[in-house]
Protein backbone atom coordinates (compact mmCIF):
# COMPACT_ATOMS: atom_id res chain seq x y z
CA UNK A 1 0.00 0.00 0.00
CA UNK A 2 2.79 2.31 0.96
CA UNK A 3 5.90 2.11 -1.06
CA UNK A 4 9.43 3.75 -0.63
CA UNK A 5 9.24 5.30 -3.76
CA UNK A 6 6.09 7.25 -3.13
CA UNK A 7 6.15 10.86 -3.22
CA UNK A 8 2.18 12.10 -3.58
CA UNK A 9 -0.71 10.33 -2.61
CA UNK A 10 -4.36 11.36 -3.55
CA UNK A 11 -7.50 10.09 -1.92
CA UNK A 12 -10.22 11.75 -3.82
CA UNK A 13 -13.72 11.76 -3.51
CA UNK A 14 -16.61 12.54 -3.94
CA UNK A 15 -17.33 10.33 -1.15
CA UNK A 16 -14.81 11.70 1.16
CA UNK A 17 -15.57 9.28 3.92
CA UNK A 18 -13.81 6.57 2.17
CA UNK A 19 -11.22 9.24 1.36
CA UNK A 20 -10.63 10.11 4.33
CA UNK A 21 -10.66 6.64 5.54
CA UNK A 22 -8.19 5.72 3.06
CA UNK A 23 -5.90 8.29 4.28
CA UNK A 24 -5.79 7.38 8.08
CA UNK A 25 -5.18 3.80 6.86
CA UNK A 26 -2.10 5.15 4.73
CA UNK A 27 -0.95 6.71 7.75
CA UNK A 28 -1.06 3.84 10.05
CA UNK A 29 0.88 2.13 7.56
CA UNK A 30 3.60 4.83 7.81
CA UNK A 31 3.94 4.68 11.46
CA UNK A 32 3.98 1.11 10.98
CA UNK A 33 6.95 1.38 8.81
CA UNK A 34 8.93 4.43 9.30
CA UNK A 35 7.60 5.94 12.73
CA UNK A 36 5.61 4.36 15.61
CA UNK A 37 5.45 7.16 17.46
CA UNK A 38 4.17 9.51 14.99
CA UNK A 39 6.52 12.14 15.60
CA UNK A 40 7.00 12.93 11.88
CA UNK A 41 3.24 13.27 11.17
CA UNK A 42 1.88 16.83 10.00
CA UNK A 43 -1.03 17.84 9.09
CA UNK A 44 -1.37 21.05 7.18
CA UNK A 45 -4.64 22.88 7.30
CA UNK A 46 -6.33 25.57 5.60
CA UNK A 47 -6.27 27.64 2.28
CA UNK A 48 -2.54 28.42 2.41
CA UNK A 49 -1.73 24.80 2.96
CA UNK A 50 0.05 24.20 -0.44
CA UNK A 51 2.90 27.22 1.07
CA UNK A 52 2.94 25.05 4.36
CA UNK A 53 3.67 22.30 2.01
CA UNK A 54 6.24 24.31 0.18
CA UNK A 55 8.15 25.34 3.57
CA UNK A 56 8.28 21.37 4.77
CA UNK A 57 8.98 19.48 1.40
CA UNK A 58 12.65 19.61 1.96
CA UNK A 59 12.76 20.04 5.46
CA UNK A 60 14.32 16.57 7.14
CA UNK A 61 12.74 14.87 9.96
CA UNK A 62 14.81 14.12 13.01
CA UNK A 63 13.14 10.77 13.92
CA UNK A 64 12.67 8.52 11.10
CA UNK A 65 14.13 8.76 7.56
CA UNK A 66 10.79 10.04 5.67
CA UNK A 67 7.85 12.91 7.02
CA UNK A 68 4.28 12.63 6.41
CA UNK A 69 2.39 15.13 5.09
CA UNK A 70 -1.27 15.11 5.17
CA UNK A 71 -3.85 17.82 3.95
CA UNK A 72 -6.76 18.27 1.89
CA UNK A 73 -7.64 19.50 -1.21
CA UNK A 74 -3.92 19.87 -2.62
CA UNK A 75 -4.95 19.74 -6.12
CA UNK A 76 -8.60 21.74 -5.66
CA UNK A 77 -6.96 24.95 -3.90
CA UNK A 78 -3.54 25.30 -5.54
CA UNK A 79 -3.09 27.20 -8.56
CA UNK A 80 -1.26 26.25 -11.83
CA UNK A 81 1.80 27.60 -10.90
CA UNK A 82 1.76 26.71 -7.48
CA UNK A 83 1.12 22.98 -8.47
CA UNK A 84 4.00 22.98 -11.23
CA UNK A 85 6.57 24.75 -7.97
CA UNK A 86 5.66 21.87 -5.69
CA UNK A 87 6.15 19.28 -8.04
CA UNK A 88 9.70 20.43 -8.86
CA UNK A 89 10.36 20.61 -5.02
CA UNK A 90 8.58 16.90 -4.64
CA UNK A 91 11.94 15.66 -7.05
CA UNK A 92 14.35 16.92 -5.29
CA UNK A 93 14.58 15.29 -2.49
CA UNK A 94 12.32 12.05 -3.15
CA UNK A 95 13.28 9.87 -0.51
CA UNK A 96 12.51 12.68 2.23
CA UNK A 97 8.57 12.68 2.30
CA UNK A 98 5.37 11.09 1.27
CA UNK A 99 2.54 14.03 0.92
CA UNK A 100 -0.90 12.72 1.21
CA UNK A 101 -4.12 15.03 -0.09
CA UNK A 102 -7.56 14.14 0.43
CA UNK A 103 -9.37 15.51 -2.54
CA UNK A 104 -12.75 16.44 -2.78
CA UNK A 105 -13.03 16.33 -6.39
CA UNK A 106 -11.05 13.63 -8.50
CA UNK A 107 -8.41 15.56 -9.80
CA UNK A 108 -8.29 17.11 -13.34
CA UNK A 109 -6.03 15.25 -16.38
CA UNK A 110 -4.51 19.05 -16.58
CA UNK A 111 -3.61 19.11 -13.08
CA UNK A 112 -1.79 15.36 -12.75
CA UNK A 113 0.04 16.24 -15.99
CA UNK A 114 1.80 18.68 -13.91
CA UNK A 115 3.38 16.18 -11.75
CA UNK A 116 3.53 13.52 -14.64
CA UNK A 117 6.02 15.67 -16.23
CA UNK A 118 8.34 16.22 -13.19
CA UNK A 119 8.03 12.92 -12.69
CA UNK A 120 6.74 12.49 -9.49
CA UNK A 121 5.58 9.51 -8.50
CA UNK A 122 2.40 9.65 -7.68
CA UNK A 123 -0.78 7.10 -6.85
CA UNK A 124 -4.22 7.88 -6.89
CA UNK A 125 -7.59 6.38 -4.69
CA UNK A 126 -10.24 7.32 -6.02
CA UNK A 127 -13.62 7.22 -3.82
CA UNK A 128 -16.78 7.52 -6.08
CA UNK A 129 -20.42 7.87 -4.58
CA UNK A 130 -22.00 4.58 -4.36
CA UNK A 131 -25.91 3.87 -4.90
CA UNK A 132 -27.91 0.96 -3.61
CA UNK A 133 -27.38 -1.81 -3.48
CA UNK A 134 -23.53 -0.97 -3.31
CA UNK A 135 -24.06 1.75 -0.65
CA UNK A 136 -25.93 -0.93 1.33
CA UNK A 137 -23.14 -3.25 1.56
CA UNK A 138 -20.26 -0.99 2.38
CA UNK A 139 -22.04 0.23 4.99
CA UNK A 140 -22.67 -3.77 6.25
CA UNK A 141 -18.82 -3.64 6.21
CA UNK A 142 -18.76 -0.27 8.31
CA UNK A 143 -21.83 -1.67 10.83
CA UNK A 144 -19.49 -4.59 11.30
CA UNK A 145 -16.30 -2.67 12.29
CA UNK A 146 -18.51 -1.35 15.38
CA UNK A 147 -19.89 -4.59 16.05
CA UNK A 148 -23.29 -4.05 15.06
CA UNK A 149 -25.60 -7.12 14.65
CA UNK A 150 -28.98 -5.94 13.27
CA UNK A 151 -28.73 -6.06 9.66
CA UNK A 152 -32.39 -5.00 9.35
CA UNK A 153 -31.29 -1.87 10.83
CA UNK A 154 -28.22 -1.56 8.23
CA UNK A 155 -30.60 -2.07 5.85
CA UNK A 156 -32.82 1.08 6.96
CA UNK A 157 -29.79 3.08 7.42
CA UNK A 158 -28.47 2.38 3.61
CA UNK A 159 -31.42 3.17 2.33
CA UNK A 160 -32.27 6.25 4.35
CA UNK A 161 -29.35 7.65 3.84
CA UNK A 162 -28.12 6.44 0.16
CA UNK A 163 -24.95 7.87 -0.68
CA UNK A 164 -24.15 9.85 2.31
CA UNK A 165 -21.41 7.53 4.27
CA UNK A 166 -21.16 10.27 6.13
CA UNK A 167 -24.55 10.29 7.49
CA UNK A 168 -24.99 6.98 7.45
CA UNK A 169 -21.28 6.70 10.15
CA UNK A 170 -23.30 9.09 11.96
CA UNK A 171 -26.29 7.03 12.52
CA UNK A 172 -24.01 3.61 13.28
CA UNK A 173 -22.08 5.42 15.99
CA UNK A 174 -25.22 6.57 17.73
CA UNK A 175 -26.10 2.29 17.47
CA UNK A 176 -22.91 1.53 18.63
CA UNK A 177 -23.03 3.89 21.27
CA UNK A 178 -26.67 2.55 22.59
CA UNK A 179 -29.45 4.97 20.29
CA UNK A 180 -32.08 2.65 19.24
CA UNK A 181 -33.35 1.99 16.03
CA UNK A 182 -36.25 4.18 16.63
CA UNK A 183 -34.52 6.92 18.55
CA UNK A 184 -32.54 7.35 15.26
CA UNK A 185 -35.32 6.79 12.55
CA UNK A 186 -39.06 7.80 13.11
CA UNK A 187 -41.26 5.01 10.98
CA UNK A 188 -41.85 6.84 8.07
CA UNK A 189 -38.46 6.55 7.61
CA UNK A 190 -37.61 10.07 8.42
CA UNK A 191 -34.41 11.09 10.68
CA UNK A 192 -34.43 12.96 13.50
CA UNK A 193 -31.23 15.00 11.65
CA UNK A 194 -33.58 15.53 8.72
CA UNK A 195 -36.22 17.04 11.00
CA UNK A 196 -33.76 19.00 13.01
CA UNK A 197 -33.33 20.32 9.34
CA UNK A 198 -36.74 21.22 8.42
CA UNK A 199 -36.55 23.72 11.47
CA UNK A 200 -33.31 25.28 10.22
CA UNK A 201 -34.66 25.95 6.38
CA UNK A 202 -37.68 27.09 8.33
CA UNK A 203 -39.91 24.60 6.03
CA UNK A 204 -43.59 25.30 6.27
CA UNK A 205 -44.23 21.27 7.71
CA UNK A 206 -41.51 21.99 10.07
CA UNK A 207 -43.60 21.78 13.15
CA UNK A 208 -45.12 18.35 11.91
CA UNK A 209 -41.76 16.83 12.97
CA UNK A 210 -42.63 17.46 16.56
CA UNK A 211 -46.30 15.24 16.73
CA UNK A 212 -44.19 12.96 18.98
CA UNK A 213 -42.65 15.17 21.69
CA UNK A 214 -40.52 12.49 22.64
CA UNK A 215 -38.50 13.64 20.21
CA UNK A 216 -38.06 16.88 20.85
CA UNK A 217 -34.70 16.80 22.99
CA UNK A 218 -33.12 14.84 20.26
CA UNK A 219 -34.47 17.55 17.97
CA UNK A 220 -33.27 20.34 19.63
CA UNK A 221 -29.86 18.61 20.37
CA UNK A 222 -28.84 18.23 16.73
CA UNK A 223 -30.34 21.85 15.72
CA UNK A 224 -28.47 23.56 18.11
CA UNK A 225 -25.15 22.21 16.62
CA UNK A 226 -26.11 22.42 13.39
CA UNK A 227 -27.03 25.73 13.65
CA UNK A 228 -24.07 26.77 14.97
CA UNK A 229 -21.96 25.40 12.13
CA UNK A 230 -24.52 27.30 9.77
CA UNK A 231 -23.43 30.46 11.32
CA UNK A 232 -19.64 29.79 11.22
CA UNK A 233 -20.01 28.33 7.68
CA UNK A 234 -22.42 31.61 6.78
CA UNK A 235 -19.13 33.71 8.91
CA UNK A 236 -16.43 32.30 6.99
CA UNK A 237 -15.07 30.60 9.78
CA UNK A 238 -16.06 26.81 9.44
CA UNK A 239 -12.39 25.34 10.38
CA UNK A 240 -12.81 22.11 11.78
CA UNK A 241 -16.37 21.27 10.22
CA UNK A 242 -16.43 18.33 8.02
CA UNK A 243 -16.11 19.81 4.01
CA UNK A 244 -19.34 17.49 3.29
CA UNK A 245 -21.14 19.61 6.05
CA UNK A 246 -19.90 22.97 5.49
CA UNK A 247 -20.98 22.45 1.46
CA UNK A 248 -24.66 21.02 2.47
CA UNK A 249 -24.67 24.24 5.06
CA UNK A 250 -23.46 26.95 2.17
CA UNK A 251 -26.08 25.20 -0.12
CA UNK A 252 -29.55 25.17 1.99
CA UNK A 253 -31.14 28.19 2.04
CA UNK A 254 -31.52 28.73 5.71
CA UNK A 255 -33.47 31.36 7.37
CA UNK A 256 -33.25 33.57 10.66
CA UNK A 257 -30.29 31.44 11.49
CA UNK A 258 -29.93 33.63 14.43
CA UNK A 259 -33.10 33.10 15.99
CA UNK A 260 -32.97 29.08 15.43
CA UNK A 261 -29.83 29.31 17.22
CA UNK A 262 -30.88 30.98 20.24
CA UNK A 263 -34.39 29.11 20.54
CA UNK A 264 -32.25 25.78 20.45
CA UNK A 265 -30.08 27.24 22.76
CA UNK A 266 -32.56 27.92 25.65
CA UNK A 267 -34.21 25.01 24.48
CA UNK A 268 -31.21 22.79 25.03
CA UNK A 269 -30.44 24.91 28.68
CA UNK A 270 -33.65 24.28 29.72
CA UNK A 271 -34.05 20.63 29.20
CA UNK A 272 -30.39 19.97 30.67
CA UNK A 273 -31.06 21.70 33.86
CA UNK A 274 -34.78 19.90 34.41
CA UNK A 275 -36.77 23.21 34.12
CA UNK A 276 -39.16 22.26 31.56
CA UNK A 277 -40.46 18.84 29.78
CA UNK A 278 -40.02 17.81 26.30
CA UNK A 279 -43.31 19.21 25.00
CA UNK A 280 -42.53 22.53 26.80
CA UNK A 281 -39.13 22.89 25.10
CA UNK A 282 -40.87 22.11 21.84
CA UNK A 283 -43.00 24.87 21.77
CA UNK A 284 -39.37 27.11 22.02
CA UNK A 285 -39.07 26.12 18.10
CA UNK A 286 -41.00 28.79 16.19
Amino acid sequence: MLQDTDMLILCSGPDTFYATKKALELEQVFKKKYDADGNSVEYLHGKDAPDQLLQKINTVSLFSPRRFLRMRNLIQDGTRAKLAYIAKALVKEPENIIVVSVEEKVPTASALKLFAEQNVKLVSYDSPVRKNPAFTQAISLLSKELQIQDQAFVRKIGSVYEGDTWAAWGALLQAAAGASVDELLQKDGTSVFDRADLFLTRDEHRHAALADSTKAKDIINILLSQSRSALRVRDGSGQGIHPFVQKKLARAKLQNTEKVFGEALLGYMLLRRGWCMDDEAAELLS
